[in-house]
């Protein structure tokens, strides 16, 4: 079957989440498996703010097993997003088998975080439990975007001129 194919939109947001994703990674997750003593207090205090003002009972408590996603998370997803950003800019074509791998392998680590807090009991109330959903949702939703762009065959990117001249044509009928 056909690729859906990285509309500008898409590809817009995308970059954004990869550009994004890297000082949150660095600053953030890095945390579950640092030393405390070589993170730089304002990052200690900004995970702080973040498990306090969104009651991030999977941060707070840091099961054993969210250092082994933190830790494929440091090994292979950062340096990804400095591929994916140059692929991204340039169109490559190339990159399509990464963003495929990217975002599946991405999306699957969501399943036991969102369990995670779906069945807490530390979470005081279902609004509490639905707002810290949508703080980990983008983590869900924009890769399994990528996956729904670069599965099946054909070109991942829309051509810029052919998108143009369509859009032309939708506007003078």
């Amino acid at each position: 079957s056909a690729t859906m194919a990285i509309s500008e939109l898409a590809r817009k947001v995308f970059l954004t989440y990869f550009v994004t994703h890297i000082p949150a990674t660095m600053l953030i997750d890095a945390q579950v498996v640092l030393p405390p003593r070589v993170v730089p207090t304002f990052a200690r205090n900004a995970l702080r703010w973040h498990i306090s003002t969104n009651n991030d009972v999977l941060m707070a408590h840091q099961p054993a097993w969210l250092r082994s996603l933190v830790m494929c998370e440091l090994v292979f997803q950062l340096p990804f997003f400095f591929v994916a950003i140059s692929a991204l800019r340039r169109r490559d074509e190339g990159a399509k088998g990464w963003l495929l791998a990217y975002g599946a392998h991405t999306a699957t680590t969501l399943a036991p975080i969102l369990q995670y807090i779906w069945e807490s009991d530390a979470i005081a109330s279902e609004l509490e439990r639905w707002k810290l959903i949508g703080v980990y949702s983008p983590y869900l939703v924009v890769p399994l975007w990528i996956v729904s762009c670069t599965i099946g065959e054909g070109k991942i990117f829309v051509d810029a001129k052919t998108a143009r001249s369509a859009s032309s044509r939708r506007k003078r009928a």
